[in-house]
């Protein structure tokens, strides 16, 4: 998965089947192709890859 901040490309590792949680910035998102508004110096982090649908 790749997110585009502005002239920023962020590589995601997802390891899950959807659910997955990240954080952007201090946001909390979870599933498959989030989108966000570009903005510079996102911090992004792989939470989780917990899934609780089945």
């Amino acid at each position: 998965m790749f997110l585009n901040f502005g002239t920023k490309e962020v590589r995601l590792t997802s390891l899950g089947k959807g659910n997955d949680l990240y954080v952007f910035g201090g946001a909390i998102w979870e599933g498959d192709g989030v989108t966000l508004p570009a903005h510079s110096g996102a911090i992004v982090e792989l939470v989780s890859q917990k899934s609780s649908r089945k």
